[in-house]
């Protein structure tokens, strides 16, 4: 594994998708973006893209520190919902 996957792996566990949080929290991929746009999750805008912190979204919802990290890592490419790489694509 190159140098630049591990780093998306740390990253991947630091922020994570709209639908990815949703998912977390059994929601849709509307349902979420829509929970997002009325400040229900804890979001930021990067340029045209909505990350979810981590941390922010463990906050929240009055999780331990890194509960939610623990748990999108053991999942692997099934939280992800594919294989496991960097959850946007590299041309974005």
């Amino acid at each position: 594994m190159s140098p630049k996957q591990n780093e998306l792996s740390i990253q991947q566990i630091l922020t994570i998708t709209v639908p990815m949080a949703g998912k977390l929290l059994d929601l849709g991929k509307s349902a979420s973006y829509e929970a997002a746009k009325n400040n229900q999750l804890p979001v930021m805008r990067f340029g045209g893209r909505l990350i979810v912190w981590v941390r922010s979204l463990e906050r929240m919802l009055d999780m331990e520190p890194g509960t939610l990290a623990e748990v999108i890592a053991k999942s692997g490419a099934d939280m992800l919902g594919h294989n496991g790489g960097p959850p946007f694509d590299e041309k974005e």
